[in-house]
């Protein structure tokens, strides 16, 4: 039992002085998440910069070109292009006209849409080769080279045009980039050479979490060997300090561990997969790229045709083919860019606006969860799983497909469009309360009442912080005397050579 606690005081010295200025920045950072993330470009502000089609401009359109992925048609600047996605942000661009590939947009086209979007000048542009502190993640280096431009504005606007999109992927200004460099970018290790490589990030993200939980777990049993104790072996005092650090340490560590510890364990799932012996993980997307398969296009109309057979036409920004329920129907977007107006395609010269059935989308369900039951609802309101999202389209009313699987699988189904938007299985509810929910104090509840959820996270932080300030001086303690421990027996080592 006294190797045991030696052991646990032991770990608990090493880890939490090796962990303690970690967490304190954790916590300090974390004041500054609470209102304030990384900064990025607005989806709807780039989709409303878009130019509406006109007549002219559906001229002479080429027929939408094949290809897996999506499709768009968008006009950049004056000139009609074809947008083809691959892979998380790849993308290749075409003349419409002519299907000709734009291999890559210039400095000066980069000046000019920055000029527009933001409707002042560029004061000075960088090309950037590789990834920037401001856009660190790897799946952003099919897009480079960048163009960053400075703009010469009263928020010092800095935005980055794509080279081989042409298109704005990141804007900053001088509050977001003050705000994530004293929250976001050390609370997330978001630096740039580290956060390029994905999986050392995750690997230094999880080894970080297991010093930092080793920490907590030791230093929760050895508070129970620093209680004050009487003759017969009863606790009279729950510490056995006297000094400020040493007191309020122990102190706030009886009430604070579970915080630390579930703050530091769900910021590992933030990074990386539940254990299959918490949640098991079913293969690939579940049923989600089974429903929004591509449909076999046989009777594609041509842009002119679609434009023609609109029934409105003004304020249109952009055309998409697409399939819904194994049907070809063609997106036109007006003034929001997730959520269009959908067409059904009869022939080469004709479309209808699509509509269906709940016996259409029960026919259709079979074909897809061909080895399981299912039961359709109509959900109106949002719950625990199926919420509002700022980067996702989460619209109501939708149909909910619960699928009678070993995983417990939910599909959200658009009931304007027929298509499914997300799905939600034991894993991801798992992890929807291992990360947002202990880490955030994402509960239904407090998401209601925002101001109580950043209120109670204010609350807790203040103690954490204060503990972990303790934590820093102790260690720094802790250490001073192993060096000085270490330097007398090196003079002693010395002396006796002599």
């Amino acid at each position: 039992m006294k190797k045991l606690k030696t052991a646990l005081i032991q770990l608990h010295k090493i880890s939490g002085s090796f962990i303690s200025l970690l967490f304190l920045m954790w916590f300090l950072t974390g004041f500054v998440l609470i209102f304030a993330g990384f900064p990025h470009a607005s989806r709807q502000e780039r989709f409303e910069h878009l130019r509406p089609f006109n007549p002219s401009d559906v001229e002479n359109i080429q027929a939408f070109p094949k290809h897996k992925g999506k499709v768009e048609l968008e006009k950049y600047y004056d000139r009609p292009v074809y947008r083809l996605y691959s892979g998380r942000r790849g993308q290749s661009v075409y003349d419409a006209r002519t299907l000709k590939k734009i291999e890559s947009f210039s400095q000066d086209e980069a000046k000019a849409i920055s000029e527009s979007y933001r409707k002042h000048p560029v004061t000075k542009i960088e090309r950037l080769e590789t990834l920037d502190s401001w856009i660190p993640w790897s799946y952003y280096k099919p897009l480079l080279p960048f163009y960053k431009c400075y703009i010469d504005d009263e928020a010092h606007t800095v935005l980055y045009v794509s080279s081989s999109s042409g298109a704005i992927i990141q804007e900053t200004n001088r509050k977001s980039r003050w705000m994530a460099r004293i929250g976001a970018i050390p609370h997330w290790i978001y630096f740039k050479q580290l956060k390029s490589n994905d999986e050392l990030w995750k690997t230094i993200i999880v080894i970080l979490g297991i010093i930092g939980l080793l920490a907590c777990l030791s230093g929760f049993w050895v508070a129970f060997y620093r209680v004050k104790k009487d003759a017969n072996n009863e606790i009279i005092k729950l510490t056995i300090y006297k000094k400020w650090d040493y007191k309020w340490h122990h102190l706030l560590g009886w009430f604070l561990v579970l915080f630390l510890s579930t703050f530091t364990l769900s910021g590992v799932f933030y990074t990386t997969d539940i254990p299959a012996w918490i949640s098991a993980k079913p293969e690939g997307r579940s049923y989600l790229s089974k429903w929004n398969k591509a449909h076999a296009a046989n009777n594609t109309i041509s842009p002119s045709a679609f434009w023609k057979q609109l029934p409105i036409k003004s304020g249109l920004r952009k055309i998409a083919p697409s399939s819904s329920m194994n049907k070809q129907v063609i997106n036109a977007y007006y003034d929001d860019y997730q959520n269009p107006q959908s067409f059904l395609v009869i022939n080469r010269d004709s479309i209808v606006p699509f509509s269906f059935t709940e016996n259409e989308l029960i026919s259709y369900a079979q074909t897809v969860f061909k080895q399981h039951t299912f039961e359709l609802s109509l959900q109106t309101t949002y719950d625990d799983y199926y919420r509002q999202s700022g980067m996702f389209n989460h619209p109501l009313p939708v149909y909910k497909i619960q699928v009678n699987d070993a995983y417990n699988t939910q599909l959200f189904i658009d009931s304007n469009t027929g298509k499914a938007l997300t799905y939600i299985d034991n894993n991801k509810k798992t992890r929807r309360w291992l990360t947002k929910a202990l880490h955030k104090f994402d509960f239904p509840f407090l998401v209601n009442h925002d101001w109580l959820r950043k209120l109670l996270l204010i609350i807790v932080l203040l103690p954490c912080t204060f503990m972990c300030i303790t934590s820093v001086v102790l260690s720094w303690r802790w250490l001073k005397r192993q060096i000085k421990r270490t330097n007398r027996k090196k003079k002693i080592k010395h002396e006796d050579h002599i």
